[in-house]
């Protein structure tokens, strides 16, 4: 760290050398956990070289050591804002990585804050997460990539919370999107049948038939 004090940055010739002392430092701090440091010196060598490979290498090492803390919030948001770098995303492959990064941390986050959060407005999360990442939201539909394989889980957990919620509306609201939006998911078949449970506890008694019927 002393060394990347005496190499200047406005140097042409001392550039090559601060850019791997940033990632040997960082590095070092990395190998022996001290994750915090290392994540400081990381963050300095991708604004300073953000278009060098190495750079990142360290955009990757910041993420895992927010993995290894499972700090889910911190890692969704560096994964969102790396993710919008145009330098770094010019490789195709780290653009992908990141988006990865960015559906799984944002799932992990939701069922950290649950406890605090309550069975409702984890059902909410829920929802978003959905709207964000699933076949219709604007990750997809907007910047071409895949939807989130937990698309169709965040509409059938949500689902559950409003129904343990006593919120039997969005819990139908909700279940039936899910069966009408991902019909292939490989339980469809038991929100159907909830769904005419459902329905049945509302009185809908023609509804409740039609839905068991297809169960």
């Amino acid at each position: 760290e002393r060394y990347l004090t005496i190499l200047d940055p406005k140097k042409e010739s001392d550039k090559e050398e601060r850019l791997q002392s940033f990632f040997k430092t960082g590095a070092i701090y990395y190998s022996y956990k001290h994750y915090r440091k290392s994540m400081n010196i990381f963050s300095m060598m991708a604004k300073e070289f953000p278009t060098h490979e190495l750079s990142r290498r360290a955009a990757f090492m910041i993420l895992y050591s927010y993995e290894d803390l499972q700090d889910w919030p911190q890692l969704e948001q560096n994964a969102r804002i790396f993710i919008e770098d145009p330098q770094l995303t010019k490789n195709a492959k780290f653009k992908e990585e990141m988006y990865q990064m960015v559906i799984r941390s944002a799932w992990q986050r939701i069922f950290v804050e649950q406890k605090t959060l309550g069975a409702l407005k984890t059902a909410e999360q829920l929802v978003k997460y959905e709207e964000e990442f699933g076949k219709t939201g604007p990750w997809v539909t907007k910047k071409s990539f895949v939807m989130s394989p937990r698309a169709p889980n965040a509409l059938a957990i949500a689902g559950n919370n409003f129904n343990n919620s006593k919120r039997i509306l969005d819990a139908i609201k909700y279940r039936e999107l899910m069966v009408s939006r991902y019909p292939e998911t490989n339980f469809v078949d038991q929100i159907k049948f909830e769904l005419g449970g459902h329905y049945e506890q509302i009185a809908n008694y023609d509804k409740s038939a039609s839905w068991y019927e297809k169960y």
